[in-house]
């Protein structure tokens, strides 16, 4: 490691920065003995707390209980970069799902998702450090100026609010040599927040509506009881006898056997926070306007400002491993963070000296098309959802919905969408996604170093249906 890098990352602490805070909650208990409830979620995450919230507006009644493995938001609800988005895929066209021209397009549904998700804010005054700046995409070499420019021409024609920006523009707006040209899209409320503070927040708003939690209980099982009308959810000290469970674990085991192996493929991402910059380092990097930032090469890095002035950046090539993690520690590769780093200082020299104060890793679940997917068993009173590629921290809430209607709460129209009622896209066994996945990472690695020009493993995927690349 070059010197500089590892004095930048020296003494950096081994956790997300989002949960280093003294005012978070104090731990719940854990379960003890034997309860019953009417619906039972297991995962505490953005997925899991949504759920209950929605659950218990729904149906103040309604008795709910929340299961958390380790502690609330230790999974990606902790990990992530905070952008509030109103898209509730990854690249996936309505045609592209296969879905019907007389239904609310994925665009609709995204945008009524996002207003539902900030008006919560508003509703339960939620302090989430929420900065509606747009997000900005730029060009780092120049066969991504063209596609920047295709997106915004797209814009132009849909009514979408955006501003194109060539060199000297998007310099002026954050000031890197590396940036060539930028595409600033400011639809809607799209922005950035502190993803701790609104898992807290989340969990503070199911707590006061009645929901009980219930962390560092890890389940080991889920199976039928008595008759069968109702499920178990069995742990080390105690067991949850429910009518009606939601599986909120996304990229974790939820009990349902082989489940995760073939629907999601874990890809591993890492992430770096600097400590805050004084005002002259600010001053140096102009950001005035605080977007989130995101490349759009395949292996892109994204960036944000804190409340604080640092410099959340994540990304670069994720990790795709043989034998999946047991741990968010197992597979911190401290090669890439350096990576990370490296290419931090490379985008802005002028921040050398900069120390970073975090560093951490997790796991992203990447759907088969790049879209979340839902599931049921024990005849339909067992609900899951996964896969949201990237996208969990406001799609999750529409993931939460959805998967609440399909077992008979709240909103039960949505299962009528074939968005919700779709098969389910398995990926190829475990060991040729593993050989696959990495043939294909190094493919796509080429791909940013050549102009843009898919070698022929990325034309192949192309023909069978794979797209996965710019």
């Amino acid at each position: 490691m070059h010197p500089d890098l590892k004095e930048a990352l020296e003494g950096s602490k081994h956790m997300p920065m989002w949960l280093d805070r003294p005012d978070r909650p104090k731990v719940a208990s854990s379960l003890s003995g034997n309860v019953e409830t009417e619906l039972a979620i297991v995962g505490a995450g953005f997925t899991g707390l949504w759920a209950s919230i929605l659950a218990k507006e729904a149906h103040p009644d309604l008795d709910v209980i929340v299961i958390e493995s380790g502690s609330v938001g230790v999974g990606a609800s902790g990990r992530n970069g905070g952008f509030v988005s109103d898209t509730l895929t990854q690249y996936q066209s309505d045609r592209q799902l296969g879905l019907p021209e007389n239904e609310p397009t994925m665009e609709s549904l995204g945008r009524d998702n996002a207003r539902g998700f900030l008006d919560t804010f508003e509703r339960y005054d939620m302090n989430v450090d929420y900065e509606p700046t747009g997000f900005l995409h730029m060009a780092i070499q120049p066969h991504h100026v063209d596609a920047l420019r295709a997106l915004y021409e797209a814009d132009q024609k849909s009514g979408a609010a955006s501003t194109w920006l060539d060199r000297e523009a998007v310099q002026k707006e954050v000031a890197s040599s590396a940036f060539l040209a930028g595409h600033w899209t400011k639809e809607g409320r799209l922005g950035v927040l502190h993803p701790g503070r609104l898992v807290d927040g989340l969990r503070e708003v199911a707590c006061g509506l009645g929901v009980r939690l219930y962390e560092n209980t890890p389940l080991t099982e889920l199976a039928t009881a008595g008759a069968g009308t109702e499920l178990l959810l069995r742990s080390a000290r105690g067991e949850i006898r429910a009518r009606k469970v939601f599986l909120a674990t996304n990229t974790f085991p939820n009990l349902i056997a082989n489940n995760r192996r073939t629907l999601m493929a874990p890809v591993w991402e890492y992430a770096l926070a600097t400590e805050p910059l004084s005002a002259a380092q600010m001053a140096s990097i102009g950001w005035g306007r605080r977007q989130g930032l995101s490349g759009v090469e395949n292996f892109f890095h994204y960036y944000r400002l804190t409340s604080d002035n640092r410099i959340m950046i994540g990304g670069g090539a994720p990790g795709y491993f043989l034998n999946e993690p047991k741990s968010f520690t197992g597979r911190d590769d401290p090669t890439r963070f350096e990576a990370i780093a490296s290419y931090f200082f490379t985008v802005f020299p002028q921040l050398a000296g900069l120390r970073f104060s975090h560093r951490w890793s997790g796991p992203i679940g990447i759907g088969r098309d790049h879209s979340m997917h839902f599931g049921q068993a024990h005849d339909g009173r067992a609900v899951w959802v996964q896969g949201y590629t990237g996208q969990g921290v406001t799609a999750s809430r529409f993931g939460a919905r959805a998967s609440l209607a399909l077992l008979g709460i709240g909103e039960t129209e949505l299962t009528q969408l074939a968005f919700v009622r779709r098969g389910t896209s398995h990926w190829p066994p475990h060991i040729l996604r593993w050989l696959g996945g990495n043939i294909t990472f190094s493919a796509l690695g080429k791909q940013d170093q050549n102009q843009g020009k898919p070698g022929l493993w990325l034309k192949m995927l192309d023909k069978i249906g794979f797209r996965i690349h710019l």
